[in-house]
């Protein structure tokens, strides 16, 4: 393009989407050319959008009222012999009863219980730089840093405050401590802490597995064998051959 040119249909740039270019900078021409550089970030990179999807509630449906439905509908009025045709009648007359009996499933919150607003507010900028930087590239990195940075820094903070003060929400909503200390105090080891017969603490999981092996081979491979003839009671005689001929 000239200086002082209007663009036409050669100067438009095709791309996949509308944001897959992010920057256009309008430079001096190269040597002795009379053509204006055109400098653009183009992006290669893209997140394909989800729909979102609602879900049904399948535990809180009413499933009584649905089989009573479905037991007064006349299938052999909506059936006519055909497989393809029978089955699609079959399937709508079942998601129709479904929409009708099954609310739809609520968004389960998985937030701790130490997060307020001043958190999530955080912690969702960081989330929606994120996302920029990944379809932008390298352009956004330099201000997801630091937005990271003090998310980690804020949880932290916040964690040590909530765990400091956590007797005292206890009285009015016990739940909400319980269920903290329970998140908190999860044993994640591969095989759970063993105390030997000694009273002595295994941490190690070579030591729990050889505790266990001990203690697996005393039970099967020790274990003395039963004598009928000692226990007392009577035993009649036991017939050790038989033998079958042939009569004439």
């Amino acid at each position: 393009m000239r200086v002082g040119q209007q663009s036409n249909c050669l100067d438009l740039v095709r791309t996949k989407s509308h944001d897959s270019i992010n920057e256009v900078s309008c430079l001096p021409p190269l040597g002795k050319s009379d053509h204006v550089v055109l400098l653009l970030a183009y992006s290669l990179f893209s997140i394909t959008e989800k729909p979102s999807t609602a879900r049904r509630n399948i535990w809180r449906g009413d499933f009584d009222q649905m089989m009573a439905e479905l037991t007064r509908t006349e299938w052999e009025s909506l059936f006519f012999g055909k497989i393809t045709t029978d089955w699609e009648t079959f399937r709508d007359t079942l998601h129709r009863l479904i929409e009708k009996q099954f609310n739809f499933a609520k968004k389960v919150d998985h937030q701790t219980a130490m997060a307020y607003t001043g958190l999530k507010n955080r912690s969702e900028q960081k989330r929606k730089l994120w996302k920029k930087h990944l379809r932008t590239g390298l352009l956004h990195l330099s201000a997801c840093k630091p937005q990271r940075n003090r998310v980690k820094g804020l949880i932290l903070k916040t964690s040590r405050d909530f765990e400091a003060d956590l007797l005292n929400p206890a009285i009015v909503i016990s739940k909400l401590s319980y269920s903290y200390l329970r998140q908190r105090t999860k044993n994640r080891d591969p095989i759970p802490l063993l105390t030997t017969a000694e009273g002595r603490d295994l941490i190690e999981d070579e030591a729990k597995a050889d505790h266990l092996s001990e203690f697996f081979r005393s039970v099967y491979t020790k274990e003395t064998a039963y004598d009928y003839l000692t226990d007392g009671t009577d035993v009649d005689a036991i017939v050790e051959t038989v033998q079958i001929t042939r009569g004439c």
